[in-house]
């Protein structure tokens, strides 16, 4: 089978229609994401699909930059979450400002679960320089 992109719904029916695929497949960064993180929308598809995969002893092979986005995209979702988890622990007891952002977060964090996604920080802004 010639090298191409397989959709999640496609893994099945390839694995029976080439079995080349036998042996191996390079996973993205996003159904890694998926698969490692219970909020992702895909998670139990990307779940099923590692199962799957493993079941039929079928190697998963990632690169370099996979694996430096996979875990960058876990920073980006991570920050907010322990940010959101400090707003609900000591919220009170913040200075005003700090208590404004993190509440802020933490609007967008509980808004991000009510609807199935994670909530991601974008790059931070660069510091101001000072003046």
């Amino acid at each position: 089978m010639p090298s191409r992109i397989l959709r999640f719904s496609e893994i099945l029916k390839a694995t029976n229609e080439h079995p080349a695929i036998r042996q191996g497949c390079i996973v993205d960064t996003s159904i890694l994401f998926a698969a490692t993180y219970d909020l992702d929308e895909f998670n139990s598809v990307a779940v099923d699909v590692f199962d799957y995969l493993g079941e039929l002893e079928i190697p998963l092979l990632t690169n370099v930059n996979i694996r430096a986005e996979f875990i960058d995209l876990h920073r980006r979702v991570m920050i907010p979450e322990g940010l959101g988890s400090m707003f609900s622990e000591s919220g009170k007891k913040l200075d005003p400002p700090l208590y404004t952002k993190l509440q802020s977060v933490s609007a967008e964090l509980i808004e991000s679960r009510r609807t199935g996604r994670p909530y991601k920080f974008n790059d931070l802004p660069k510091a101001r320089p000072e003046g």
